[in-house]
């Protein structure tokens, strides 16, 4: 059985990661959550936890939200948690403007990841071009980051959450889009989706 560090229980862990990693104890997959949030939501997470009873988890709890890097004395009550449990994967659920902060840390520990997406974000990214062209700088940082990892653990994994993907209907529409393509030699030039 595996410990599984969780950082963010807003209410799309809540709602998705959650009940499957309840559900992978039950199946005796995973032993403990490790939860990381904010102290701001202690009492959400409590209550939550107590409804679900979240009896083999162990929540963390940060004064602030880290968007910029990893303060040092975070960082080492994070790493020694990783450490001491054994742990060899990380759920990165936390708001956005977080995300790379802990995709690199968890790159640099060595740890799978499975995170929301987007990859990264910045305040006013649409409609600043600078900030937009962050978004290639981050993923090619990561991307180096994950490289050096591969080397060091060849089982080491990096998703990045996307679901609509996979629902039927998204399929559909891609299948009709290809259809009306491959009829007409004509591409797509503007969609809206309500």
């Amino acid at each position: 059985m595996h410990n599984l560090l969780l950082i963010g229980l807003g209410y799309h862990s809540r709602r998705i990661y959650f009940p499957i990693l309840q559900d992978f104890q039950k199946q005796k997959k995973v032993n403990k959550i490790f939860i990381i949030d904010l102290k701001s939501q202690e009492k959400i997470i409590k209550d939550y936890l107590s409804e679900k009873n979240g009896s083999n988890t162990e929540l963390i709890l940060l004064d602030r939200a880290q968007n910029i890097k990893l303060d040092k004395g975070t960082g080492e009550k994070i790493n020694l948690i990783v450490k001491k449990n054994n742990i060899k994967g990380v759920i990165i659920a936390t708001e956005p403007l977080a995300h790379m902060v802990y995709a690199r840390w968890a790159l640099r520990e060595g740890l799978s990841i499975l995170m929301d997406k987007p990859l990264s974000t910045y305040e006013s990214i649409v409609s600043s071009s600078e900030k937009a062209k962050k978004l290639i700088k981050d993923y090619d940082e990561l991307l180096k980051l994950y490289k050096q990892s591969l080397k060091k653990n060849s089982d080491l994994v990096f998703y990045l959450m996307a679901q609509r993907r996979a629902h039927p209907f998204f399929r559909k529409i891609k299948e009709s889009i290809t259809d009306v393509y491959n009829n007409t030699n004509c591409p797509i030039t503007s969609i809206q989706a309500y």
